[in-house]
């Protein structure tokens, strides 16, 4: 998929479906007949544009994105593709997930603190680990 500018403050998302010619743009009818991971990239991806054109204001002032339980849905190749959108938007993602780790080679860096509780009483400990673009490091 990918997202072009329009008149200021419009966007047009138009999917690459592997079994079309062109790129359309996307539509109630188009969406409805997405897969779940490619109506969850199709909705993020005006999101994550509007956010980076927003922060271009400021280029030294931190550009954070905040995603809860993020990408539930979408296949680990589009998760990697989706990652690197974010890295080339230069945008500071801070996400929750039970389950993502964020350990893909589009993806140069990410810190990750898996938080853990043992259940008696309301303490919460963290355990930082460092993806380094290949490898993860106990941090």
């Amino acid at each position: 998929m990918r997202c072009s500018t329009r008149p200021p403050g419009t966007f047009t998302v138009r999917p690459d479906r592997a079994d079309e010619i062109d790129w359309r743009p996307l539509t109630k009818k188009l969406h409805g007949a997405l897969s779940g991971g490619e109506k969850a990239i199709a909705l993020h991806l005006p999101l994550f544009a509007a956010v980076a054109a927003h922060y271009e204001d400021v280029p030294l002032a931190p550009r954070p994105i905040l995603l809860d339980q993020v990408f539930v849905g979408v296949d680990t190749v589009n998760r990697g593709q989706v990652f690197a959108l974010l890295t080339a938007l230069d945008l500071d993602l801070m996400l929750t997930s039970d389950h993502e780790w964020a350990t893909y080679s589009e993806l140069p860096g990410i810190a990750v603190h898996q938080l853990f509780t043992d259940g008696d009483d309301e303490a919460v400990t963290s355990a930082p680990f460092v993806w380094n673009g290949t490898g993860m490091e106990e941090g």
